[in-house]
């Protein structure tokens, strides 16, 4: 027996029976939120057409935060550093002040945000996001300028394309972490390694 069908959780045979049940009971799926698995992407978008499919923006915005934090540290790259806060919060940011469906607009906004590191605050390449949406004074910073190297490998970190594909693909309204915060609730005070009857 291979180690693949030993092991008992089959994330593609649970989501299956997820939807076959609830599709049973009479209850439609208007929209699926998810981390980033891929996997789980590609079947939604095989086996379940028509049912849109979007991120929980932690799971995004987390492994941004890694990568700048880790980048941040290396000699030459320390300004990147500084920015971490600022582009989390500008995604959160970008996705909650869209509507859901608007990936095109989300993606505009988050693009800008390699404008305004470098101190310009309008006349955006984007025509969906023309100018930033702050104030016009904002407290002066570490502005990374353009041209720089800084600037070039922040940019291309920030927007690779698989990146802008799933920032467009984030959901304003919802997000997973409370149903992981109650999973966690669940393993904490029953965990799995005891039984009960």
């Amino acid at each position: 027996m291979r180690l693949k069908e030993a092991h008992p959780w089959n994330w593609k045979v649970h989501a299956n029976r997820a939807f076959s049940f609830l599709q049973s009971a009479g209850v439609a799926v208007k929209v699926f939120i998810s981390d980033r698995h891929r996997g789980i992407a590609k079947w939604i978008r095989e086996c379940q057409a028509a049912c849109p499919h979007y991120f929980d923006i932690w799971h995004v915005a987390r492994p941004i935060s890694k990568a700048m934090i880790k980048l941040g540290k290396e000699k030459g790259w320390e300004k990147i550093a500084d920015w971490v806060k600022g582009t989390r919060n500008h995604l959160y940011w970008c996705v909650t002040s869209s509507t859901q469906g608007f990936g095109e607009l989300v993606t505009a906004k988050w693009k800008s945000f390699m404008q305004h590191v470098a101190d310009k605050h309008d006349n955006h390449p984007s025509p969906l996001f023309k100018k930033c949406a702050h104030d016009e004074e904002i407290k002066n910073r570490r502005w990374i300028r353009i041209g720089t190297k800084v600037y070039d490998k922040l940019n291309s970190l920030l927007t690779n394309v698989r990146l802008v594909n799933d920032i467009k693909k984030l959901s304003p309204d919802s997000q997973t972490s409370c149903l992981e915060g109650f999973h966690s609730t669940l393993n904490h005070w029953h965990p799995k390694m005891v039984c009960f009857s």
